[in-house]
């Protein structure tokens, strides 16, 4: 230093010098310093303080006075600049530049208040470097100012990268632990309708076709999709685990499509339907049931208490088919086939086979609004109409028995 006052401690270990140190003969710097003493432990500090003799318990007008900044270095050449709130002793910079807010601010835990860093009004006139990529500054949980790249999405968790382009050489960076979303009572939408693109894809590689809006694939086999709806308390709504619409005009419509393709499977089934007890429906459709081959579980070891069929003509005798048309005026809920109609009336055989006739709820139905439609939750009589059969076949036993008596009486 060349003109200037210097100031040392008591003990002669810590020191200040402000002045002027000539660079050259047409440059002068004006220099603040502090200095340390010749140990390279810890570190010494150049502090900012505004004081202030208003009254009122504020900090600047405390013994202490109110710290702006501060600057901290060491013998080892490590310097570091504070800004902000860093008035309790020994609290000092991690980083070449941290920023605290103030507990002074009068916006200080005030949602609507200043942060720790704002930029206001930046213009420039010079030509900008090229940055790394497009991306954007952003902070951590820890904190941090850090560079994010446009077509990164990070973690609030620290959880790491989850999105990237297809086109990034260097691929998506890995979770680094289960990741979760708060909805907050809000939704999330992915907006898109665009037939060829637009659609999200599980399990697939990055840029592979995919084939429908929601495209999952489970090479590992197990199940593919899981849906579960759970609401025990919901005694008035619906509880649908999946529900499939199909609205298009033209072509074939499915609500819901089912096929497979494991030939070498020990059990193959395009849909399964399980109920939860014998009073529910594997199965239940409002229209016409197109099969082209049925098979019904028949085997002997699947059955108890097995005995002959008798009386089947007699039975047989008390029943009353009819003709009849379903009632789409009345119940257009079911979908009912407008054609005419032969079979019985499930209150007649309710008397006679008491067993193949059952009470069974229609399903809730809504509208838009989440109202509940006034013809749906009706109960209705069903029937098993295959258990007929045996019945007949045993009848037309009984007839044969009794023709062949009457020829040999003959």
């Amino acid at each position: 230093m060349d003109i200037g006052t210097f100031y040392g401690s008591p003990s002669g270990l810590d020191n200040m010098y402000v002045g002027l140190k000539i660079i050259n003969s047409a440059t002068t710097d004006a220099i603040i310093n502090w200095g340390d003493n010749p140990s390279p432990f810890g570190g010494d500090r150049l502090r900012f303080i505004f004081t202030s003799g208003v009254t009122g318990g504020t900090i600047a007008s405390s013994a202490n006075g109110l710290q702006i900044a501060h600057m901290w270095a060491n013998s080892y050449g490590d310097g570091r600049m504070a800004i902000g709130d860093f008035q309790t002793p020994g609290l000092d910079p991690n980083n070449t530049l941290e920023i605290r807010a103030s507990s002074g601010s009068p916006y200080w835990n005030d949602p609507s208040g200043t942060s720790g860093l704002r930029f206001s009004f930046l213009t420039s006139a010079n030509t900008a470097m090229n940055n790394p990529g497009n991306g954007v500054l952003s902070v951590d949980a820890n904190g941090d100012i850090i560079y994010v790249q446009a077509d990164s999405i990070v973690s609030a968790g620290g959880g790491g990268s989850g999105f990237t382009s297809c086109t990034n050489t260097t691929g998506a960076a890995n979770l680094n632990s289960d990741s979760k979303v708060n909805l907050n009572s809000h939704n999330l939408y992915f907006e898109g309708q665009n037939n060829s693109n637009d659609k999200i894809g599980i399990g697939y590689n990055c840029s592979s076709p995919l084939n429908a809006k929601l495209d999952l694939l489970s090479e590992n086999g197990g199940i593919g999709g899981n849906f579960w709806t759970l609401n025990g308390n919901n005694t008035t709504g619906s509880n649908i685990g999946v529900w499939g619409y199909s609205g298009g005009n033209g072509g074939n419509s499915f609500g819901v499509l089912g096929r497979t393709g494991n030939s070498n499977s020990s059990f193959d089934a395009a849909i399964f339907g399980s109920p939860s007890s014998s009073s529910g429906w594997g199965g239940y459709f409002t229209g016409d049931l197109m099969a082209i081959t049925n098979y019904y579980p028949s085997d002997s070891t699947l059955k108890t208490n097995i005995q002959p069929l008798n009386e089947a003509l007699n039975t047989i005798n008390n029943l009353r088919p009819k003709t009849y048309f379903m009632d789409n005026v009345g119940h257009p809920e079911y979908n009912f086939n407008t054609n005419v109609q032969y079979g019985f009336l499930s209150q007649d055989v309710q008397s006679i086979l008491p067993d193949l006739v059952k009470t069974s709820p229609a399903p809730l139905e809504f509208d838009s609004a989440g109202n509940i439609l006034p013809y749906s939750g009706n109960t209705f009589l069903a029937m098993n109409y295959i258990p007929i059969i045996p019945i007949n076949t045993a009848a037309i036993q009984e007839l044969d028995r009794e023709f062949q008596n009457r020829n040999l009486s003959d």
